[in-house]
């Protein structure tokens, strides 16, 4: 079988999008998953989170000027909260007399000083064992439970070090230190916390796609956060491998108790979710599962959820979206080189639209949504490094094109639609390529690329406003094609174009606090343009950028009118230029 490589290198490369600065930006961005932008603290400056399957993640806090700041352990999302630094892999410094472990690939135990520890390390997987010094284990499996345990019994004296390697590492293992060993003497992580326990948990949970909403009905944001399947072993553990729905309260995240009615069964979890995909007003979950269909959880009051049919959704990837603006959502789903459209119908979605697409049998096709036309309804840019797809939304059919016909780039490893100008047309920025600015009518020219790294082979881009000037700036984590591990990520921030703009958040219903899926329309100078709430999202496999951004040229002031969720019109404004509003229903 025949293997073609594809390699991105950008035409013109050495040009730089003007006016732009660039730092460095300061994550774990090692095994990056995926970055993604949020009001985590709902104080309302925009944040940087990523997700990083069993590696230490970054959870970025904004001071309102563009100052990040590391919260990931302050906000209580250790992937084992009593442990913060257990999963980060640079471990403990080993410098004193105790026992230390820490997270590398595998369990590693390393012991300094004359006294003897004894104990025990229980896994779901099959166990090697790798010994130096005077350390030793034997592993026996124990079939009384279900599902089966691994259970390896050490034994450490000295300067030595014991590496327990289970087939798997993305399962709950479980640590007993016996007596007469202080526990004062044992370091978990990096942060070489003492465990309050000899018998202990440790938890890499491989955290994929996370959707950032408030889940609970208290106006905090809380986060569903969906995990792999441990390639393929995930049936074997049914029913012990769960997703994580986590509680916001102020800044720190707790876990909710309706994360019990989330049964995850099998899905091997990619991208996660939270729209009204049954028109009821209330936000409900989905997961999107590797090599089957998703799975759809209908939320029931502020604390269960329950699942839904999913019918003809055979994809695992896809995107939802209110496309012939009939206030109900579709669901745009990609296959190996077509597209669907699914419609709700007798409680299970069905196929309403096939067409086909540039994009091969890769399953990384982005799609970045909105209304690129201008003609009101919601557009979509499929970014593939096969071959990319410009779906153009015709009275509620979607129509494929290649996007060269339009002066973008044929193929991308990522976009998103960006009026990075602030003159009131949507422009594209794609990764690697470039920035594409919209000319008048549908037309587009070639403006620069920012300069992350030379063929990349990996990428997410994101454009908040990070210090609230009215600019936005672009967020890129680039991933090397020689480096298999680790990307590189910068900050762009965004130059003064000398226009105008308009930024609005919504406050819903308490069902839905950001009125997610709310249609808003700017009317400034005679020009009217149309958002959604949730299509700035520009993360593969995550949601929680709501903000919406209006150029607005030299206009001197502007009308807001919402259709909410629930199909209330309501107008607003006028409002003076250059400044974000706030809007409730």
């Amino acid at each position: 079988m025949a293997v073609a490589c594809v390699v991105l290198v950008p035409a013109d490369a050495g040009a730089a999008v003007p006016g732009f600065d660039r730092d460095r930006l300061d994550i774990f961005d090692f095994h990056l998953f995926d970055l993604g932008v949020v009001d985590y603290d709902d104080d309302g400056d925009l944040d940087l989170y990523t997700a990083n399957h069993l590696e230490r993640q970054s959870l970025l806090r904004n001071n309102g000027a563009g100052g990040l700041s590391e919260r990931l352990y302050p906000a209580g999302l250790a992937q084992t909260p009593a442990f913060p630094g257990w999963e980060d892999r640079r471990g403990p410094k080993v410098d004193g007399p105790g026992l230390y472990l820490s997270a590398s690939g595998k369990l590693v135990l390393r012991h300094r000083g004359r006294r003897r520890v004894r104990g025990q390390a229980e896994f779901m997987f099959p166990v090697r064992v790798k010994s130096k010094g005077n350390a030793s284990a034997n592993v026996r499996r124990d079939r009384s439970r279900n599902p089966d345990r691994w259970v390896a019994s050490f034994e450490m004296r000295g300067n030595s070090r014991l590496a327990l390697d289970p087939e798997r590492m993305a399962h709950p293992m479980v640590v007993t230190v016996r007596r007469p060993h202080p526990l004062s003497k044992v370091f978990v992580g990096a942060r070489e916390k003492n465990p309050s326990k000899r018998r202990f948990r440790l938890y890499l949970r491989d955290r994929h796609g996370m959707a950032w909403a408030d889940l609970t009905g208290d106006r905090r944001t809380d986060v569903f956060i969906v995990r792999g399947g441990l390639r393929g072993s995930i049936t074997r553990l049914a029913g012990v491998i769960r997703d994580e729905l986590l509680d916001g309260r102020s800044d720190r995240f707790r876990s909710a108790g309706a994360a019990s009615s989330l049964r995850k069964g099998s899905c091997r979890a990619r991208a996660a979710g939270a729209v009204n995909l049954d028109s009821d007003g209330r936000l409900d979950l989905y997961a999107t599962c590797k090599g089957r269909g998703p799975d759809l959880y209908r939320r029931r009051g502020n604390d269960r959820f329950a699942r839904m049919a999913r019918g003809d959704l055979d994809v695992d990837v896809l995107r939802f979206a209110d496309l012939d603006r009939d206030r109900r959502l579709e669901a745009l789903g990609v296959h190996d080189g077509r597209f669907s459209v699914f419609q709700r119908s007798g409680g299970a979605w069905r196929r309403g639209q096939s067409l086909g697409g540039r994009h091969g049998p890769r399953k990384d096709t982005g799609l970045a949504l909105a209304d690129a036309d201008g003609d009101g309804d919601q557009d979509a840019y499929a970014a593939n490094p096969t071959g990319s797809t410009m779906l153009l939304n015709r009275d509620g059919r979607l129509r494929a094109s290649n996007p060269r016909r339009f002066g973008l780039p044929g193929r991308a490893l990522a976009a998103a639609w960006v009026d990075y100008d602030n003159d009131g047309r949507l422009d594209l920025n794609t990764v690697p390529y470039g920035l594409f600015r919209k000319r008048a009518g549908f037309d587009f020219e070639r403006v620069g690329a920012f300069a992350t790294v030379e063929d990349p082979a990996e990428a997410r881009v994101a454009w908040p406003d990070l210090d609230n000037d009215g600019v936005r700036d672009a967020v890129t984590a680039t991933r090397p094609r020689n480096s298999p591990n680790r990307f590189r990520s910068f900050i762009h921030w965004g130059p003064d174009p000398g226009n105008h703009w308009l930024q609005v958040d919504l406050q819903g219903s308490p069902a839905n606090a950001r009125a997610v899926g709310a249609r808003v329309r700017v009317r400034a100078a005679g020009e009217v343009q149309t958002q959604w709430v949730g299509q700035n999202e520009t993360s593969l496999f995550s949601q929680g950028h709501y903000r919406l951004y209006f150029g607005l040229g030299d206009a001197p002031e502007a009308k807001v009118i919402v259709r909410w969720p629930d199909g209330r019109l309501r107008g607003y404004g006028p409002f003076a230029v250059d400044q974000l509003v706030t809007l409730h229903r």
